[in-house]
């Protein structure tokens, strides 16, 4: 999965600059439409489905947030069902993507997604590995 090298893309320097907060924002920051582009690759690629990117958030420097990891997570819909939230949770240091599904109608045409989604979702956040499904 083409997302998971450019994690490594993004990484690569940021310990560099780990404490300046505003140099790691923006290098996050410049990084997102590219992410989105790997990530909404891969998804159709998988399901068959495009990605709308609805919004974005960072994390870094967040002792709250997954131990102080830096992270983006893309707020994505469905391009033909907007109705369909796609949350992707990219912890960069890391290099793991988790997934999750939200707003799902009951009459959702990709059994096949769901599917895979029920399959790997075995935690209590509800999200999968994105490279298992």
């Amino acid at each position: 999965m083409n997302s998971y090298n450019y994690l490594k893309i993004i990484n690569d320097g940021l310990e560099e600059i780990y404490y300046d907060k505003e140099k790691v924002n923006a290098k996050l920051v410049s990084h997102v439409p590219d992410l989105h582009k790997s990530i909404s690759e891969d998804f159709n690629k998988l399901f068959g489905y495009n990605l709308n990117l609805e919004g974005y958030h960072l994390y870094h420097l967040e002792p709250t947030y997954r131990q102080n990891s830096i992270g983006i997570i893309l707020n994505e819909a469905l391009y033909d069902n907007e109705d369909v939230k796609v949350r992707f949770e990219c912890i960069i240091e890391h290099s793991r993507i988790w997934v999750k599904l939200k707003n799902v109608p009951r009459k959702f045409k990709s059994k096949y997604m769901l599917k895979q989604f029920k399959k790997h979702t075995n935690n209590s956040e509800e999200h999968a590995e994105f490279r298992e499904l």
